[in-house]
């Protein structure tokens, strides 16, 4: 339990991050609310019902790509189909970390351009960088500077 629960802290805080999208700090009012989300993706959790799925609805009705999981395909199917293009499922189940983590980073993997066997070494452990380095990687598009 203590390695799912080391996984996921670490799964977190490459989401938070090292995310393919930069964490932009900006005015919440100086952009609509459809435009918040725009172009960026997340990954919701249980997203094929209850909270998970109107949590999923909100972020596509924002802009957002969305990634759902869970454990029952049939549920994640028909929510998908449910929200639109938009949406895109996972089924993954923690009791199986090995295939959760196989998923995910064939993910990464897919998003970045680095092999597999790169990104296996490069999230078995904590991996920070600078966002020069986040840029060289594939995790990110760009890099902003402040406005002036």
């Amino acid at each position: 339990m203590k390695k799912v629960v080391k996984y996921f802290k670490r799964l977190i805080k490459y989401v938070l991050y090292e995310h393919k999208q930069p964490i932009i700090y900006t005015n919440v009012y100086e952009k609509s609310q459809n435009e918040i989300h725009l172009n960026k993706v997340y990954i919701v959790t249980g997203g094929g019902g209850g909270l998970g799925y109107y949590i999923t609805k909100s972020l596509i009705s924002s802009g957002a790509t969305v990634i759902i999981t869970g454990r029952n395909e049939e549920k994640l199917k028909k929510s998908c189909e449910e929200l639109g293009k938009k949406c895109k499922y996972i089924k993954m189940d923690i009791r199986n970390i090995a295939e959760s983590k196989e998923k995910l980073n064939k993910l990464l993997s897919d998003r970045t351009g680095q092999s597999i066997e790169t990104i296996e070494r490069d999230t078995e452990r904590d991996h920070y960088m600078t966002a020069e380095e986040a840029l060289k990687y594939g995790l990110i598009d760009g890099i902003m500077d402040k406005r002036k």
